[in-house]
């Protein structure tokens, strides 16, 4: 994994329905088989570290240009291992976005306990809520296992400091992942919503998840085989379990 240091013009982005982003980072060091972003050039063996997007955030808010609400971590995670504990950037723009008093939301798979590190500061944060993305497979591994995951018990650990969090399970994988698994070990204040597996054939994600089946779910392969490209059945029926859960929600995440 290569780590470049780069300079940004721009510290906000806007998604299609005008969601205003903030991604410190540009890259991933999680590695899931059926991540969106695998399509986009210069994804893959790559970090890039913004280091001026402080500077840059702090600009174009004193210019007046804030968003009701900002999001933290789209085609990054703000707080990976080995790059926010190193470059801090992620603590830098959370300190300029609580002196502006900004509505924010921090989307993160939360697999090592660095978030914690900015409880204190999250906590006087206006309208915060933490996403936590419980989809990694080496978490799910660990709750296979019988191994409590670090996601989980961060996700919990800010829901008992007074924190907002909600928690996404995105895609949900037919025969992997076990809701009733996350449910009983996730804190029953924060609601889980689910999204089904959407694998295009000819794809990257094809070939990943292809080669992620063979590798940690052999005896899947055959499911796999029809169900990767078409899991809506399966994910209806499942949703259809729980359709008397509360806690159990499908996307879109409100706003």
């Amino acid at each position: 994994m290569r780590i470049i240091e780069t300079r940004v013009n721009q510290a906000i982005e806007y998604t299609p329905e005008q969601e205003a982003y903030i991604n410190p980072y540009y890259g991933c060091t999680a590695g899931c088989p059926f991540c969106y972003w695998l399509s986009f050039g210069g994804w893959e063996n790559k970090i890039e570290v913004r280091q001026n997007i402080p500077q840059v955030l702090e600009e174009t808010l004193r210019n007046g240009l804030k968003p009701d609400r900002l999001f933290i971590g789209s085609y990054c995670d703000p707080y990976m291992e080995g790059i926010e504990d190193v470059y801090g950037i992620t603590r830098e723009c959370l300190e300029i976005i609580r002196s502006h008093d900004l509505p924010l939301t921090v989307v993160s798979s939360i697999r090592n306990r660095l978030i914690l590190r900015d409880v204190p500061l999250l906590k006087k944060m206006r309208g915060l809520r933490v996403v936590a993305e419980l989809c990694r497979p080496d978490q799910i591994a660990l709750l296979k296992k019988g191994v409590p995951s670090t996601n989980i018990e961060v996700a919990n650990e800010l829901s008992a400091a007074g924190i907002e969090v909600w928690a996404t399970l995105a895609p949900y994988l037919p025969g992997i992942t076990n809701p009733d698994m996350i449910l009983r070990n996730l804190d029953g204040r924060i609601p889980l919503y689910m999204d089904p597996l959407d694998i295009q054939k000819g794809t990257i994600q094809e070939e990943r998840m292809i080669r992620f089946i063979a590798s940690d779910y052999p005896e899947l392969a055959q499911c796999y085989e029809s169900c990767m490209y078409d899991s809506r059945p399966a994910f209806e029926e499942m949703m259809a379990e729980y359709k008397e859960n509360n806690r159990i929600k499908c996307f879109p995440i409100p706003q």
